[in-house]
């Protein structure tokens, strides 16, 4: 899985937003650190994985449609997003190197 990370403010703000769902250049985005996600003004739904600070994944929500606030579980340190697909996604305890 190509993973692209993004570390700042702004850029773990703006997260896919903006971005066409069919056009980007990797497969998942990595905000760290994160511990909440929303969606507010996409234009499509979005996988999400929760990371704790081991890399590890503790919850997973599929689908999450635009316009939402999306809370993390205790202990996320990050999160990793995706346009939402009928692909498979991660699990939890799957476990996602830091860069």
């Amino acid at each position: 899985m190509k993973i692209k990370t993004v570390s700042t403010y702004y850029a773990r703000m703006k997260g896919l937003l903006g971005t066409s769902q069919h056009q980007l250049e990797f497969d998942a985005l990595h905000l760290i650190p994160c511990r909440g996600v929303h969606t507010y003004g996409m234009k499509y739904s979005l996988d999400l994985a929760f990371l704790n600070k081991k890399g590890e994944v503790i919850a997973c929500k599929r689908n999450v449609p635009p316009n939402e606030a999306c809370s993390s579980p205790k202990g996320t340190r990050s999160v990793l997003e995706r346009p939402a697909s009928p692909c498979p996604w991660l699990q939890p305890g799957d476990y996602i190197p830091s860069e």
